[in-house]
This record gives C-alpha cells, sequence and structure tokens, in this order.
C-alpha cells in the first residue's frame, strides 16, 4: 500500500513538473502548489495505513513515536506560518498534516508499543547507554 502511493507521489510530480516546466502562468503554479500538497498528505498519512492492524492488535509498535512527534511539530509550525502569511497552500496542508500525525500520537499514546522490546546496547565508555528498538514477529 505504502510503495503505491510512493510510485503514485512520484509519478504525479513528474507529470507535474514536465506540465509545469518552470512556467509564470498562475493557473500551472496552482497546479504545482495542489500537487505538493497532495503529496505531502499522501506522505504524512502513509503510517496510518497500519491502522487498521493497530486497533485490531491492540499495539501501536508499526508506528514511530519519535517520527509523528517531529512531523507533528514541524507541521505545526508550517502551518501557523501559513496562516500567518496568508498562504492557503502551505495552511492547509500543514494543518491537515498535524491533524494526521496527531493522530498517530493519540495510537501510541493510547495502545502503547507492546511488543516493541528495549535491548539495552553496550554500555559506551562515559557510563551512559543508548537503546535499540526490536520488534517481535
Amino acid at each position: 500500500m505504502v510503495e503505491t502511493r510512493f510510485l503514485l507521489a512520484l509519478v504525479m510530480a513528474l507529470l507535474v513538473i514536465g506540465f509545469v516546466n518552470y512556467s509564470e502562468h498562475w493557473r500551472k503554479l496552482e497546479l504545482f502548489s495542489l500537487s505538493c500538497c497532495a503529496m505531502t498528505l499522501v506522505f504524512l498519512a502513509s503510517p496510518l495505513s497500519q491502522l487498521g492492524e493497530v486497533v485490531r492488535s491492540r499495539d501501536a509498535s508499526v508506528l514511530l513515536p519519535s517520527v509523528a512527534g517531529l512531523a507533528f511539530a514541524n507541521n505545526v509550525l508550517w502551518a501557523v506560518y501559513g496562516h500567518l502569511h496568508e498562504d492557503p497552500f502551505m495552511f492547509f496542508p500543514n494543518a491537515v498534516g498535524s491533524l494526521l500525525c496527531f493522530l498517530q500520537l493519540v495510537l501510541i499514546a493510547h495502545y502503547g508499543r507492546g511488543q516493541a522490546n528495549k535491548v539495552l546496547s553496550d554500555t559506551e565508555e562515559d557510563g551512559s547507554s543508548s537503546e535499540m528498538i526490536t520488534i517481535k514477529e
């Protein structure tokens, strides 16, 4: 499913770039902007393709909290920037992206990462330790 979305976004990008041809015409630039918005939303929604599995297994191990958290913060900042500059092409996809990332964080908080086991690696020279997460299958 994710591969299909990636290929769709790639084909769409190539078509739009070929169509726009770096033109100054406002219709072409608007189409390019809409295509970028769509590709952003496909990218941000792709982890939610596992939504059924997360709910069915009651385990959010397939969702990465660090990626979801950073993407949420990034999208909130860009949405605020788009709002302040009254740019709908910047505001709306990032506002929707913020909601999608927030949904991922809610799933992680609600279901937890039950099957993710922490394996402590060797202690580093300075006495601190690093962690690696492995997922049981």
